[in-house]
């Protein structure tokens, strides 16, 4: 008889020799090599072959990291056995069991430690992206710092206790030396409640600006003891306490929007007429592509502007209000498009609020359902108007045509700008992917990137299409377009939730949540600029001399132009107000 695997096997008289001691280990460790050849085969052949057969890249993250420790285990399991057949001293065979426990307990470790880290975390951060809450943001970096302890320390125990080294000698010890850390790391646990107190009352999230102390800041990190800030204006990384934040007036300007509110003082002489200086000041700020204002009188007023610069024929101005007034023709008909959603959608909780008084039927089920279709027809419909806008953006980014131009050349500009619009339209839903169909999962897959670049990149077509120059530019579009198509499919996720209250028949306050929806696309999707946010001009202070203007307006986006668009929009705001005070006559001061 010889034992293989655990199992008896008869021998025929011919082959009897092989039941020798000697002859038993070879076998074992020979069929544990074969098994572990096959096991080979199946995990980094077979079934890294069927995993890329199937969309998304979580199961080929977690083959590539379990596959090795798999293997490990197997191997030393086997070795183990095959050793167990010799006829070793007790000791020895109890080290040699020691060992394989030890080494399969630290290979378990090796790959919950890279699971945690590469998918529960990984993933986790592409979650918080998407997600409109800022719970998350705050509550994923804590997860992965303690989670990340918990497990070197568990898995410390876990494998030595493995070897028979008996631990509660240090874990008293260690309980011990918990109290005199306590009063040893105040400061570090401070920072630590602090972020944990961040969970409850979260002031921003990643990628937030912030003003703290006069100065503007991005939120690159939070961690356990320290959040990471980058400084806007030098460009460098600020290291703040969490204790010192959750002390601190902080303003967060990315909320409710990512528009910025900035003030220009102006100084005119005394015997100015207040009101028209007003008007002129105020017409300079709504002529400005970058401030918010009422877009039908602001492409107006850019055509003044553009007829101007065509007879100093400076050209690169021409080029500039052009392509503007392509991208505020788009935003406007967006704009339009969500505020006949929003109408539409208020309409529809107006009738739901009627009809479940008694419960719904089936009929009107079915009613509500078909308001739904038409719903969802408009938010397709508005998913390729912005698609348009974002495209209008990405032809205003990119680099300028380098062209010489002469007198006659505004028919061509606006003609190039409108080829552009044209084939664009033409290629949405065949070349050019609709935002809020990108294929979903993680940011970096090629499917992913694939499908940006076609919105992004040089599309090759002669006469009127351009690449970028700058990769920061082209990546802040890119970024772009993903926050839209996020916002996109949230929106059609929330309508997905009404269809699914309509049908299991929670009729009660489903008005209510209409209207939620109806509020969120103001809230979370994109503001069509209330008239609050329109360009304001207030008299501050007069004397005999003088008089003080203080003109407040709202920047349209803060995130682009990689921090510089506050300062370039305030400085050409400054120039423009002098150049037109001067026409009209206005001694400024």
């Amino acid at each position: 008889m010889i034992e293989i695997a655990g199992y008896q096997f008869t021998l025929p008289e011919a082959l009897q020799f092989l039941t020798a001691t000697f002859f038993q280990f070879v076998i074992n460790l020979a069929f544990w090599l074969i098994v572990s050849y096959v096991v080979y085969f199946i995990l980094f052949h077979l079934a890294k072959w069927l995993v890329r057969r199937i969309k998304g890249d979580i199961d080929d993250t977690i083959l590539d990291i379990v596959r090795t420790p798999l293997l490990v285990i197997l191997m030393v399991f086997g070795f183990a056995a095959a050793v167990g057949v010799l006829p070793l001293p007790v000791q020895i065979l109890d080290w040699t069991q020691r060992i394989r426990n030890f080494v399969i307990s630290l290979a378990i470790v090796w790959a919950v430690w890279r699971l945690f880290g590469e998918v529960v975390i990984y993933y986790g951060k592409q979650h918080a992206q998407r997600s409109v809450d800022n719970f998350d943001d705050i509550l994923l970096p804590i997860v992965d710092q303690f989670g990340r302890i918990i497990i070197l320390v568990l898995g410390t125990f876990f494998t030595l206790q493995q070897l028979g080294i008996d631990l509660t000698g240090v874990w008293i010890a260690l309980g011990g030396a918990a109290f005199i850390l306590a009063f040893a790391l105040q400061d570090i646990l401070s920072n630590m409640f602090a972020s944990l107190a961040m969970l409850v009352d979260t002031p921003f999230k990643y990628g937030d600006f912030i003003e703290l102390d006069g100065d503007i800041f991005r939120v690159e990190r939070i961690g356990m003891r320290v959040t990471e800030l980058y400084d806007t204006h030098t460009h460098t990384i600020i290291f703040m306490p969490n204790s010192h934040l959750t002390n601190e007036k902080l303003v967060n300007l990315t909320r409710p929007t990512i528009d910025l509110r900035t003030t220009i003082d102006i100084v005119v002489s005394a015997d100015a007429d207040p009101r028209y200086v007003s008007s002129v000041v105020r017409e300079v700020a709504v002529s400005h592509p970058n401030i918010l204002a009422p877009i039908p009188t602001k492409i107006n007023l850019i055509g003044d502007r553009l007829v101007s610069a065509l007879s100093r024929e400076d050209w690169a101005r021409v080029i500039v209000y052009t392509e503007e007034i392509t991208r505020l023709e788009e935003e406007h008909i967006l704009n339009e498009r969500i505020n006949a959603l929003s109408f539409h959608i208020e309409q529809l909780a107006d009738r739901v609020d009627v009809m479940e008084e008694d419960g719904l039927d089936t009929e009107e089920r079915t009613v509500i359902n078909r308001e739904l279709d038409e719903i969802g027809l408009q938010i397709d419909a508005m998913a390729r108007q912005l698609t348009r806008w974002l495209m209008a953006i990405r032809y205003r980014m990119a680099q300028p045509i380098e062209d010489t131009y002469t007198a006659g050349m505004l028919e061509v500009l606006y003609q190039r700008a409108d080829d552009y619009m044209a084939w664009v339209s033409e290629r949405l839903g065949d070349e050019l992917p609709i935002v809020g169909t990108l294929p979903e999962g993680d940011v970096t897959q090629i499917e992913v990137k694939r499908a940006i670049s076609r919105l992004v990149l040089r599309h090759g077509v002669d006469g009127f299409d351009r690449g970028f120059n700058d990769v920061e530019n082209r990546r802040e579009l890119e970024n772009l377009i993903r926050s839209w198509d996020y916002r996109v499919c949230d929106l059609r996720e929330k309508l997905n939730e009404l269809y699914e209250d309509t049908e299991a028949g929670n009729e009660q306050r489903l008005d209510d949540r209409v209207r939620q929806f109806e509020d969120w696309i103001h809230t979370h999707f994109k503001e069509t600029t209330p008239e609050w946010k329109y360009p304001a001009v207030s008299l501050v202070s007069y004397d005999q001399d003088s008089m003080k203007l203080h003109l407040e307006v709202q920047i349209d986006d803060i995130l682009l132009e990689y921090f510089g668009r506050q300062s370039r929009v305030e400085s050409e705001l400054r120039k423009d107000i002098r150049y037109r005070c001067q026409e009209c006559g206005i001694s400024l001061k």
